[in-house]
């Protein structure tokens, strides 16, 4: 994913940044300033809330694989010390990658993709004349391979295809080359938003898919499950502690505290549940754009900007836990 970081007014500052520096060309007075309630200003907040939620995501599924990893060293452990066996982790209809090679593969899909994404989004607020011409383009068949790439490893991973049709996922796979390709010279902005509308709308799909439209599919499936596994290790050594009498009061005692902080610090779903809502206001967001209504478009995307708000805030959540 594109390495931006910070906070909204970061991300629209670097969008706007790297947009004159691929131009080579200087600053012009207006720029950064669309009037709010505008065609031009709704489609360069779309841009600037699609490089927040990229950078986002990116370092949400990144402390989620790091979770993975680690759980797994310390589950390891604790069946050393209790002279447990390690259990398979059996879900449903497949294995869980419990050594967070899931989460690893789940960013080699969402990196490409969203880079897909903030480059479209770019070229929205170039066409609405919010933007000169940005940075160099990414390759459209280029990224189109790493995500493909990706999207085989990811499901290598989970040992379990995603719920999609073969015409689904290849639409997927298809949006982002779509959207990774510039407008013709000359491109009306309406008629770019609806030849490229059916494009985010599937590759907003794909990505629901692997994150997981709910709690039991996708990369949101393997969090969970590795929750469960951390908490029955847990359970495990506390209960073996219990029947150890040199351990004395006091040591079970803080072994107990110290098993409960650590259960709090286990990552929860919020964090993917709002990625999730991010894709879902995606499709409309950027549909609005084209309907000619100020006022409809402005609505739409504030809305999806209130989804990227809820995921930043929930992804800072995680990296304060990680912190800990």
């Amino acid at each position: 994913m594109l390495r931006w970081r910070g906070s909204r007014w970061l991300g629209r500052i670097l969008i706007l940044a790297g947009a004159v520096m691929g131009s080579g060309c200087a600053m012009p007075d207006r720029m950064g300033q669309a009037a709010p309630g505008t065609i031009p200003g709704a489609a360069l907040q779309l841009a600037t809330d699609l490089a927040d939620a990229d950078a986002a995501t990116e370092r949400a599924v990144g402390r989620i694989g790091e979770f993975a990893w680690r759980n797994q060293r310390e589950a390891a452990a604790i069946a050393y010390a209790t002279g447990r066996r390690l259990s398979p982790a059996r879900r449903g209809g497949g294995a869980t990658a419990a050594d967070g090679s899931a989460a690893l593969a789940a960013g080699e899909v969402l990196g490409p993709a969203f880079d897909a994404l903030a480059l479209h989004g770019r070229r929205l607020a170039g066409l609405a004349g919010e933007l000169p011409p940005g940075l160099p383009d990414a390759d459209p068949a280029s990224l189109r391979r790493e995500t493909e790439q990706g999207l085989a490893r990811y499901e290598a991973a989970l040992r379990r295809p995603l719920p999609l049709t073969p015409a689904e996922r290849e639409a997927g796979l298809a949006a982002v080359a779509t959207l990774a390709t510039p407008p013709a010279p000359g491109a009306e902005f309406t008629a770019y938003v609806n030849e490229r509308q059916p494009a985010v709308e599937a590759l907003a799909a794909l990505l629901r898919a692997v994150i997981g439209a709910n709690p039991r599919s996708g990369l949101r499936a393997e969090l969970a499950a590795g929750r469960e596994e951390a908490m029955r290790a847990q359970t495990a050594l506390l209960e073996a502690v219990r029947r150890d009498p040199a351990a004395g009061v006091m040591g079970r005692y803080a072994l107990f505290h110290s098993a409960m902080r650590a259960q709090e610090d286990l990552p929860t779903d919020a964090v993917l549940a709002e990625v999730v809502r991010v894709l879902e206001a995606l499709p409309a967001a950027h549909a609005s754009l084209a309907s000619g209504d100020a006022s409809l478009a402005s609505q739409r995307v504030e809305a999806f900007s209130a989804a990227v708000d809820r995921l930043q805030e929930a992804e800072a959540e995680l990296e304060r836990a990680a912190a800990d």
